[in-house]
């Protein structure tokens, strides 16, 4: 027979996912737009496919190309026909190569033990713990990109003011501190004196970030110009991304720089393992205690996904094997106004 008590039972305990208890949920998922930048349609070279093959395999590329012709070497009020003379001009080779024990790696273990006391179904327990080690190893990714693109700043024209580190130095602001929204259109003449085809896209530090957006909502100057009106005329993109600011601080540019580049300039190599069984005369992709795939982040980097089970024990792995090359350093002769451009530069702001 039953009784009943004086006091009311205790609720059990309960484990929700911190999603569900807060339904403004700050995701931990971070922008990373260099890397999507990188990995995006616009951006994408054909390098890239070339170095990496089908069924896993991994070549370097020679690429060949010609200099550009000096105007020096022109000759004036010469005979014509003329049948002799002239030197020969030699084409150039870049090879691009990719090494594939250069990776970076996010691994993870669980024991069937840990899946019988987790509330969370195995299905959504392990899609959970794939999205954590793809997250993180974007994130490591990215910072190496952008530590790789730091490497790569070249030249302005020789028109183009730059310092010693070839920085465009710009000022954000007047010596009386008000907003100078002259850098702007600096930044516009030297990609156009540099040879930019289209639009430019910059990677800012904190303070021409801070700028920019201040410009975003002016309106006019004491002289009259509408300052927003003459940024959307420029054709520029202007993003902000933290390990691009740090890469390009720590680099031989020096603190407050920013990244600008145009689209093809830069290329993400990648090669992944898992696809060698492509092709196969049996099944190879999945066994019984053993999984190997391709799996591609939220930026669209692919990835190796590796699945083990020993004996309850599961270990899961997430490696990316990533590269950021640019164009060849000698794409102008010596001599050139364009000699060292390669569509990769820097800026650097200096304020009164």
């Amino acid at each position: 027979m039953s009784t009943i008590p004086s006091l009311l039972s205790s609720c059990p305990d309960m484990q929700v996912a911190l999603g569900t208890a807060f339904n403004k949920f700050a995701s931990t998922f971070e922008p990373l737009p260099f890397l999507e930048y990188l990995n995006s349609d616009p951006n994408r070279s054909n390098i890239t496919s070339m170095i990496t093959r089908p069924q896993g395999k991994l070549i370097n590329v020679d690429v060949t190309y010609w200099r550009r012709r000096a105007e020096a070497s022109l000759l004036a009020n010469q005979p014509n026909p003329v049948c002799s003379g002239g030197d020969i001009d030699p084409d150039a080779t870049e090879t691009y190569q990719l090494d594939s024990s250069i990776n970076i790696q996010d691994i993870e273990k669980t024991t069937i033990g840990d899946l019988e006391r987790h509330c969370t179904s195995n299905p959504q327990y392990f899609a959970d713990l794939i999205a954590r080690l793809v997250d993180n190893v974007e994130r490591g990714v990215a910072t190496k990109s952008a530590t790789e693109a730091a490497a790569l700043i070249g030249s302005w024209a020789s028109n183009v003011t730059a310092d010693g580190n070839n920085n465009l130095v710009v000022a954000t602001k007047f010596a009386d501190l008000t907003q100078n929204p002259a850098f702007i259109g600096d930044i516009k003449l030297a990609t156009m004196k540099t040879n930019y085809v289209g639009g430019a896209l910059v990677f800012a530090d904190t303070l021409m970030y801070r700028a920019y957006m201040d410009a975003l909502v002016g309106c006019c100057t004491d002289s009259g110009i509408d300052v927003s009106a003459t940024l959307a005329s420029y054709g520029i993109a202007t993003m902000y991304d933290y390990r691009v600011e740090t890469a390009m601080a720590a680099s031989a540019q020096g603190a407050n720089t920013s990244l600008i580049t145009q689209n093809g300039a830069l290329a993400l190599l990648y090669h992944t393992r898992s696809g060698w069984t492509d092709g196969m005369p049996m099944d190879w992709k999945i066994g019984s205690d053993y999984a190997f795939r391709t799996i591609f982040g939220r930026t669209g980097t692919p990835l190796d996904l590796t699945v083990s089970d020993n004996c309850g024990e599961v270990t899961i792995a997430v490696t990316a094997t990533t590269k950021v090359v640019g164009l060849p350093q000698d794409m102008y002769k010596s001599g050139d106004r364009f000699e060292g451009v390669t569509g990769v530069n820097s800026a650097k702001v200096t304020n009164p």
